[in-house]
Order: structure tokens, then sequence, then C-alpha cells
């Protein structure tokens, strides 16, 4: 009987670690937070990239600063409690410089205080690929912002019965 307790606890720690290298490798790590304390608990690997302490811990509010992206908000408890986004990227400013970091919630639970926990995964991205892609969102945004003022221009010149030049168009839209 102690040989299968023993064996089991062997597996057990043999799991943990190919795991953890597993993830490792896939630049991977998990992450959990605390609502009621608004801190989070990360993983080894995401404790190296974000140069944190021993404990792997880091609120709420000091996670928010590192993030760069300026179209990104900040995590929040609120973002925890609402439904809407499970997975989002961000920017993230770290010691060795900046990091595409995508995050995901996987599970929520109730421990045994009655408060929530979130956990996660956190994955780092490629660079080069997903700010690519995060440029062409932000100039797509950009592009609908000048199509409203056009509408919104032109729409007034109608109601007012007034004519601009494309150099004033132009202009009022640089300006707006």
């Amino acid at each position: 009987m102690d040989n299968v307790f023993t064996s089991s606890i062997m597996s057990k720690q043999q799991d943990f670690v190919f795991l953890s290298k597993l993830m490792a490798n896939a630049n991977m790590g998990w992450w959990e937070a605390n609502l009621a304390t608004e801190c989070y608990t990360c993983s080894e690997y995401i404790s190296e990239i974000l140069n944190l302490d021993e404990t792997g811990t880091i609120s709420f509010e000091d996670f928010n600063k590192r993030i760069l992206n300026e179209e990104q908000g900040p995590t929040t408890v609120r973002s925890f409690d609402v439904q809407s986004m499970s997975e989002v990227v961000y920017l993230l400013k770290t010691p060795k410089g900046s990091v595409w970091m995508r995050s995901k919630i996987c599970f929520r639970e109730v421990n045994d205080k009655g408060n929530t926990i979130v956990y996660g995964i956190a994955e780092m991205q490629d660079g080069p690929d997903t700010a690519i892609a995060c440029q062409a969102l932000q100039r797509s945004e950009r592009l609908y912002i000048i199509f409203i003022r056009i509408c919104l221009l032109a729409l007034s010149c109608i109601i007012r019965r007034e004519y601009w030049s494309t150099s004033m168009i132009k202009n009022w839209i640089c300006f707006m």
C-alpha cells in the first residue's frame, strides 16, 4: 500500500515538472486573481518575465501600470465580474523590454473565505505579427473615425446649405 501511495506522489510530481516545462517552452504560464485582495499570483514563468519576487504576487494596480498600449484599458476587479471579455492581449513593459501577452480567463471559484478567485493562463506572443495586427486595427479605427467626421461634416453642410473646399475638409478632419 505504501508503494502505491509513493508511486502516486511521484507521478504527480513528474506531471507537475512535465507540465511546467511544457508551458515554459510554449511561452505560457498561469495566474490567479483574487478579487478580494485585488492581487494576481503568477507562475514562475510569468514571475520571471515581470521580475516579481519569489511570492509571484502583483497587485492589479501595479500590473495596470505596466500596460503600454494606450488603446487597451486596464484590468480591473469589475472586468473579472463581467463575462464580456475572457481573452485579451496586452503590450506590457517588463525589465527586459516590451512584450505582448495574451491572457485568458479559464475558470472561477469561490474559496473557503467566500472570495472569488479567477484562474487563467498567459502566453507571450511573437511581437512582430501581433504588432502588425494591432497597428492594422488601429489604422482601421482611425479611418472609421475620419469617415464618421466626413459624414458629420457633410450632414452639417447640407443642413446649413454650405459648401466646403477639399482643403477646408482636410483641415477640419485633422483639427477634430
